[in-house]
Parts: C-alpha cells; sequence; structure tokens
C-alpha cells in the first residue's frame, strides 16, 4: 500500500475469506486488479478526478502525472516500484482500471435504482432531458398539430472502431444505456438487405434510424418531427 508522506501508515489484514478488491473497498480503496491487487487508489481521488474530467476532460494520464510529479517533491524517498530494478511508479495503468471500476459501479448503481423505481422507457427519456420529454406544465399551451418534440441530427454518423485499435470485444452488457447495442444496429441493416433496390447509400444512416426507432418506440402515439444536416449524411 502507498501512502504520501502527510498520511499516517494503516495496516490491512487481508484473509481468504473475503477478496482482496472488496477488503480494500471496505477500508476506502479501488483495487487496481480483481486478483492480486499491488496498487490501490483512494476513492476520493478517484471521485476528484472525475469531477475534473466532467468540467475540464483531462485526461487521466496528465492527471495521474501531475500527481505522480507532486508526490515526488513531497515524499521522502523516491517512488519506485517494488521490484529489484529500482524503475520509476508507473500508476497510469492501475488507475485507468481503478476508473473503469469506479464507472462499472455508478453503472450498477444506477440500474438498482431503476429497477428500485420500475422506470418505464418513457421515463429513462424524461430523467435524459426533462424539458423535451418530461411532464406538460399545467399552463403550457399546445396547439393539436403541434409536435410533442423535435429531433434535430447533426453529426459524423461514420466513426467506426478500427480493427486494431485494440483486442478488447465488449458484450453487450458491457454498453452504457445511452449507447446503441451493436445487435439493434444490426438487426436495421438486416432489414435494409431485405428491402428491394439499393440500400448502399442507407448503411450510413443505421446509427440514425436506431436512435430514431428508439424515441418511437418508447412514445408510439406522439407526433414527432426529425431534422438532419446534409454533412451528417
Amino acid at each position: 500500500m502507498y501512502f504520501t508522506d502527510q498520511s499516517p501508515a494503516q495496516k490491512i489484514e487481508f484473509c481468504l475469506c473475503i477478496p482482496d478488491p472488496v477488503r480494500l473497498l471496505y477500508h476506502g480503496y479501488f483495487a487496481a486488479s480483481p486478483t492480486k491487487p499491488r496498487t490501490a487508489f483512494a476513492i476520493p481521488l478517484v471521485q476528484l478526478y472525475q469531477s475534473l474530467w466532467y468540467e475540464t476532460a483531462v485526461p487521466y494520464t496528465s492527471f495521474i502525472k501531475g500527481l505522480v510529479c507532486h508526490q515526488e517533491t513531497r515524499a521522502r524517498k523516491p517512488l519506485l516500484a517494488r521490484s529489484r530494478l529500482g524503475n520509476p511508479r508507473e500508476l497510469r495503468t492501475p488507475f485507468s482500471q481503478a476508473i473503469d471500476i469506479y464507472s462499472r459501479i455508478q453503472i450498477l448503481q444506477k440500474d438498482l435504482l431503476n429497477v428500485a423505481l420500475q422506470m418505464q422507457e418513457k421515463d429513462f427519456w424524461a430523467s435524459k432531458c426533462p424539458s423535451c420529454f418530461g411532464p406538460e406544465k399545467p399552463d403550457e399551451v399546445s396547439q393539436a398539430d403541434d409536435a410533442y418534440a423535435i429531433i434535430a441530427m447533426d453529426g459524423n454518423f461514420q466513426h467506426r472502431h478500427h480493427h486494431f485499435a485494440s483486442n478488447d470485444v465488449p458484450t453487450e452488457s458491457d454498453y452504457p444505456s445511452i449507447f446503441i447495442p451493436p445487435s439493434q444496429i444490426n438487426n436495421h441493416e438486416v432489414q435494409l438487405e431485405s428491402t428491394e433496390g439499393d440500400s448502399a447509400g442507407l448503411r450510413r444512416e443505421l446509427v440514425k434510424i436506431s436512435i430514431l426507432d428508439n424515441i418511437l418506440n418508447a412514445f408510439p402515439s406522439k407526433k414527432l418531427e426529425y431534422f438532419t444536416t446534409l454533412g451528417a449524411t
């Protein structure tokens, strides 16, 4: 366990009855490995980085590099890795793993809350954008032919994950709720291939079709208007 010179030493005893990451989490630390962690980060530190990332989008590599630089100026001894080689401590990969663990815990916490509240699909949309999909105000006046919501899309929908970018193969459950799972896009692709005529030019529209399909299924009786730009097609 690593502590700064300003923090008192804390002894943590481990046993075989409880996994080491669970024991560390009980004491307020995120383990950087699910099996035999050798590095752990305080939960407030990971929460601090997430708050900074929301406001400034600072990369975790720059954050941990600045943190190590700051600690080295205050430590009485050089911060070296636990090896005989005496190499500098490398914390970028362990910190990235701790961030992933915290993000996964937040997703599970949100899913548990949604199940407890028995939220439906329209409730999810209302929580994302209350002004568009939330309940109408008592003093709000609308015409019968007015659109319930206006969907405007502007962006590059041709992004692809390069085949050699990484070796990870995420499952459907690994995708956050705001992401469209590949199975839904593949379903629309099959439908396009089964139609008559040339559908090659419509393949790039699969993402937008999937987004609209989610909204239409959530509000089947509502009138929606859809706008897009030529640059996004």
